[in-house]
């Protein structure tokens, strides 16, 4: 059986950006933020909810994030141009 992977990069976090794939190493300091964002939250833990222009309701995010279990408020101030 032939193997598929490349030695040179079977250890390194595979990363994207701008159209050109790159290797990160896992103890570099890139790669230990990509980690650590990789494990933060699941995407299914998300709340993405809304379009551009939407009002937002600040009541029902704060409701949200009880029922989460958090214990800090999100509040939005206006300011004038």
């Amino acid at each position: 059986m032939i193997s598929m992977s490349n030695p040179k990069t079977e250890n390194l976090i595979p990363f994207e950006f701008e159209g050109e794939m790159t290797y990160l190493n896992p103890n570099s300091a890139e790669g230990k933020a990509l980690q650590r964002i990789e494990q933060a939250v699941p995407e299914q833990f998300w709340s993405t909810h809304g379009t551009i222009e939407e009002e937002i309701d600040v009541n029902l995010l704060n409701k949200r994030l009880r029922e989460r279990g958090y214990s800090i408020q999100v509040s939005f101030g206006l300011s004038r141009l």
